[in-house]
């Protein structure tokens, strides 16, 4: 490989990244009531729904959540939003919101590994007290695209950085937490899949999540 064959090499790598950087404080994070997902993203539209059980001593408190994304995708560069509504054992009914950027670092259109990299911002606004939390994780996806004459299997990793900014009555306070989540999805041939994630974060209890995307 010439110079400037590597130079061009290098431009086209680290121009994607170059704009992920860019977007990620703008864009921000997956919804804090969600597994944080790191199965990478395909180029068009994707509209996703899922249910989430939590553990008892998990960072939302012990219930379930339902949840919805979209996600948008060109070239390298995607973009999902998500709304989730969750119910905890005697704190009632709550919602949260969040964004997630990232961008294909690795793998190309038919390569089966690729490794993204992802981050966004959630957040979750609380009446009775009137404080806020804000999620922010970043981190890296790796997935592995399993191709068989009916389906593709495609499972993935996703270990990240996890902070959390939580402010009251005019004060903030930040904190930062390993977080790793793991899944596999399951997509048929007219653009259907169906997914199941764990997600970990450290001292607390797992989540996992069960669900269902289109692609169009």
């Amino acid at each position: 490989m010439t110079p400037g064959s590597t130079r061009g090499f290098r431009r086209r790598r680290l121009g994607p990244l170059a704009v992920f950087l860019f977007l990620t404080p703008v864009l921000g994070a997956q919804n804090p009531a969600l597994p944080v997902y790191g199965g990478g993203f395909a180029p068009g539209l994707e509209l996703a729904a899922s249910v989430v059980f939590m553990g008892e001593e998990s960072r939302m408190g012990d219930g379930t959540a339902l949840g919805a994304t979209g996600t948008l995708a060109i070239g390298r560069l995607g973009v999902a939003a998500s709304a989730a509504r969750f119910d905890v054992a005697g704190n009632g009914g709550r919602f949260g919101a969040g964004v997630q950027a990232g961008v294909k670092v690795v793998g190309g259109d038919f390569s089966p590994l690729a490794v993204f990299a992802l981050g966004g911002i959630g957040t979750i606004e609380d009446d009775d007290d009137a404080s806020s939390t804000q999620f922010v994780p970043l981190g890296m996806g790796f997935t592995l695209t399993l191709p068989t004459p009916l389906l593709s299997i495609k499972p993935w990793l996703a270990p990240r950085l996890d902070m959390t900014r939580t402010s009251f009555q005019g004060e903030s306070d930040w904190n930062s937490l390993f977080g790793l989540s793991a899944g596999v999805d399951l997509t048929l041939l007219s653009g259907f899949a169906f997914r199941a994630a764990y997600d970990y974060l450290k001292n607390y209890d797992p989540i996992v999540a069960f669900g269902a995307a289109m692609r169009f």
